[in-house]
């Protein structure tokens, strides 16, 4: 008997099925079920222990990969999923990225404010001067100038205001070297590039 006929079986009924039929189409509709909810646990235990989100409870001793076991399955399985990645960002609108990230403003502050008082960014740094060097030497050098590139029209809109600002200046005369008078021209740029900034030009 197909899956199929049992499934019609259990769901719907027949009456023109005898007892040994209706038996049988339970039983494969049964070990159907069971044999996904299985192969589910075995998925979102596996996913648990990746994700951190704890284990289910179970009695007796929880067969858990070991950290290189997982490391070396994340590196063989994630690095393949380019693809996966840039449709997601397609898919995604720029209006609905900023409107979720705006939403999380207050989110945001307040993990930051918490992260503050447990002195978390302290502790984060500890013990990763080593990783930040190596992490510099194999993929920052080789991706510094690719980098430069891409940002060639963000650059240019991000000092854009800035340079309107710095035009609309007018100094006071330069004094003689060492003047200090002359401090003051350097204050007056200071002040008005610090107000743009602080007004939210980006």
């Amino acid at each position: 008997m197909s899956l199929e006929r049992a499934a019609t079986i259990y769901r719907k009924g027949d009456a023109n099925v005898t007892r040994l039929q209706w038996v049988h189409a339970y039983a494969i509709w049964y070990w159907f079920l069971l044999t996904r909810w299985v192969r589910w646990f075995r998925t979102d235990l596996k996913a648990r222990i990746l994700l951190g989100h704890g284990l289910p409870m179970v009695s007796g001793a929880i067969d858990v990969p070991s950290e290189q076991q997982i490391a070396e399955k994340y590196v063989r399985v994630t690095q393949g999923r380019a693809q996966d990645y840039t449709a997601g960002i397609t898919a995604t609108a720029p209006q609905e990225f900023e409107a979720a990230a705006l939403a999380a403003a207050d989110t945001w502050a307040a993990g930051v404010t918490q992260a503050v008082g447990e002195q978390r960014f302290a502790m984060g740094l500890q013990g990763s001067g080593a990783r930040w060097r190596r992490k510099a030497e194999q993929l920052g050098s080789q991706r510094f100038p690719s980098g430069v590139a891409g940002a060639r029209d963000d650059m240019a809109s991000g000092v854009a205001p800035y340079v309107q600002e710095l035009r609309s200046i007018t100094l006071d005369p330069r004094r003689p070297r060492g003047d200090p008078a002359n401090l003051q021209r350097v204050a007056v740029i200071a002040q008005r590039l610090n107000a743009r900034r602080r007004a939210g030009v980006r």
